[in-house]
């Protein structure tokens, strides 16, 4: 027994620090809906956390839940019942949903326009990468290349983020002297046989809601032959027009470095900014409406689909 006791005493002694605080992790990584760029991000997110922090054992646990509050709710609760080491969520909806669950599970998330979401939060340990992406720049490149009667702003008001930034967007047309009108979305079917103004174009704001409806929405917007564009790059690969949006292989590398200095320190760093944004511009949507896209427009672009 007594041997026993010393082998044990003798491990600890010249175990080293990281070894002894890298025991078994259990990570939920929750999507707010299952789209490719959270997917993308997801994948980096592993990869690098792996990279990071080798011979730790961790277990990933994905969930995927359907868009809208009470799926985003238990997403989140379950993981939490699974006594976690963090939950990484990706998208507005779950930091909304934690919140308002008031988790103990330290939350850290990614792909949220304002970082004042989280920081009005009491009792919750949240934190994580924010993008701030610029929403006039947009509304600007459309106006000068086309004659804007109207922007309509689809917004999904089940989503608090989206619907502030159809709030920002009225604030942004009433400063470029264009005029906005905001469109409540809760189902993207019933929103298929309205008409639309031929001097007009769609803003999507971020919706994961939305996003889902994307494809339907483009065709929908090239019958009546009105652009679409917004702030995530699956506008663009869906054929829109315009969109600014941020990387997520970056996302993914600077949320995994987030969550490797929390394990290490115990503590939640300050929020982070996501650095690498893309103008993206498709030629191709460009091409199918008739749209001249000016060399100014056209050379500020960080990516070009032909």
């Amino acid at each position: 027994m007594v041997r026993k006791i010393f082998i044990i005493l003798l491990f600890f002694i010249l175990t080293p620090y990281y070894s002894l605080s890298s025991r078994d992790k259990v990570i939920a990584v929750i999507l707010a809906t299952n789209i490719q760029r959270y997917k993308i991000a997801a994948e980096q997110f592993e990869k690098t956390f792996k990279t990071l922090n080798k011979g730790m054992d961790v277990q990933f646990l994905l969930s995927t839940p359907n868009p809208d509050p009470s799926s985003w709710a238990n997403a989140i609760k379950r993981a939490e019942g699974y006594d976690v080491d963090m939950i990484i969520a990706f998208g507005a909806p779950l930091v909304n949903a934690a919140i308002k669950e008031n988790v103990s599970s330290p939350i850290i998330f990614a792909d949220i326009f304002e970082k004042e979401l989280v920081e009005k939060a009491k009792n919750v340990k949240i934190g994580g990468l924010y993008n701030n992406i610029p929403l006039g720049t947009l509304v600007k490149h459309i106006s000068s290349i086309k004659k804007l009667d109207v922007l309509y702003v689809y917004y999904n008001p089940l989503e608090a983020e989206s619907e502030r930034q159809a709030k920002k967007l009225g604030e942004v047309c009433q400063l470029q002297g264009a005029k906005c009108e905001p469109i409540e979305v809760k189902s993207v079917a019933k929103i298929l046989g309205e008409k639309l103004d031929p001097d007009s174009a769609i803003f999507i704001t971020s919706s994961v809601l939305l996003e889902t409806g994307l494809a339907r929405i483009i065709t929908f917007a090239n019958n009546h032959n009105v652009p679409v564009i917004g702030l995530t790059e699956t506008v663009t690969d869906k054929g829109g027009l315009f969109s600014i949006a941020i990387n997520p292989q970056e996302q993914g590398d600077m949320l995994a470095k987030y969550a490797t200095d929390f394990i290490k320190t115990g503590k939640l760093p300050e929020n982070r900014q996501v650095t690498k944004v893309d103008f993206i511009i498709n030629l191709e949507s460009a091409k199918r409406l008739n749209i001249n896209v000016p060399f100014q427009v056209l050379n500020s672009a960080t990516k070009v689909l032909k």
